[in-house]
């Protein structure tokens, strides 16, 4: 027998199968700014044991002050803040200034990480971003990522959604001066929390109308990723089976998605990144999240954003066993695909 919830109710739970916990803040008072601010790039140190104390990189004041705020936390780590090489590098350095700019934040080479790690503290302000000549400044990792690979991918194909010139994005790769830095503190914090002005806060990049179209959100054609299934194939016959459009998110562009999520009335499918794209919506689909009953499965940055955002969407969770994944995939499982068969005759 299924169950369907809603993030509250998972929350609750307590459960083994969900990453973290819900937290909503308030938002902050709006744009803010930092006088004679100082941005060092990001630097890569070998020897470190965990990925994100592999970099450093930072924003400090006019005291060599470090802006915490302008630094990101995935649960309880600390994503590349300063280290020692960085305070050398700040006490040395020869600085390109500017009297302007706005601060965008890091830079991710990952879809998810992107859409609301690298800018949930551009959306609040971005209207007075878009029609402002100054720059927009952005940390990235300078030694694996360069300006015309981000700008070709999905980086530029957003920020131009956005509105955003790509002659107005700097990607700091040296240590840069400013006499007011713009910015507005971060609205997500992966792992850790939303802003309860999630919502209101981000730009509505789509405008379909509504239609009666139902889709399945399918991860069969991925190649990396949180989750694999062996399954994933007669998991889209099923959906396929009794009408739904079967969606491969990757293989469309950006801006088509958006659409889909606005106009389809209702979609399945596995946790996905491609479901935080409803935040982009003046009405986005209903969300029916399925996930396997395993280990930390089900991340709380799904939870946290429905209920900061008041989605009420639903989540169904499936009885399965973990199985070996690929490489590429931090998870494998496998499903009683009757149940995947019971959700789909439920929503058809």
């Amino acid at each position: 027998m299924l169950s369907i919830y809603n993030a509250l109710e998972i929350n609750n739970f307590k459960s083994s199968f969900v990453f973290g916990s819900l937290n909503i803040v308030e938002g902050s008072s709006g744009r803010q700014y930092i006088e004679e601010a100082k941005l060092i790039p990001n630097y890569y140190k070998r020897g470190m044991r965990t990925w994100w104390t592999r970099r450093s990189q930072g924003v400090f004041d006019k005291d060599f002050q470090h802006v915490a705020t302008l630094s990101d936390i995935r649960s309880e780590r600390r994503i590349w803040w300063p280290n020692e090489e960085t305070h050398a590098t700040l006490s040395e350095a020869q600085f390109q200034h500017y009297d302007e700019a706005f601060y965008g934040g890091t830079i991710y080479d990952h879809f998810g990480h992107f859409l609301l790690d690298s800018l949930s503290r551009l959306y609040p302000i971005l209207n007075e971003v878009r029609t402002s000549n100054s720059p927009i400044l952005f940390h990235y990792p300078l030694d694996s990522l360069d300006r015309e690979k981000v700008l070709s991918g999905y980086v530029g194909e957003f920020l131009t959604i956005l509105g955003l010139a790509h002659e107005k994005i700097v990607f700091i790769d040296k240590p840069l001066s400013v006499s007011k830095l713009y910015y507005h503190e971060a609205t997500f914090s992966d792992a850790n929390f939303v802003s309860d002005s999630i919502k209101s806060s981000y730009p509505c990049l789509s405008q379909k109308n509504k239609t009666a179209k139902r889709g399945f959100i399918s991860k069969s054609k991925l190649q990396s990723g949180t989750g694999f299934t062996s399954q994933g194939e007669k998991v889209d016959e099923i959906f396929e089976s009794l009408g739904f459009d079967i969606i491969y998110p990757e293989t469309i562009p950006l801006k088509e998605q958006i659409d889909i999520m606005q106009c389809y009335d209702v979609l399945i499918g596995f946790p996905s990144s491609f479901f935080h794209l409803k935040l982009f919506c003046k009405e986005g689909a209903k969300l029916i999240i399925m996930f396997p009953e395993i280990e930390e499965f089900l991340h709380t940055n799904f939870l946290n954003i429905d209920v900061g955002a008041e989605f009420y969407d639903s989540y169904i969770p499936l009885a399965a066993e973990t199985a070996e994944a690929p490489p590429g995939f931090a998870k494998g499982f496998k499903l009683e695909l009757s149940q995947v068969y019971e959700i789909a005759r439920l929503f058809c």
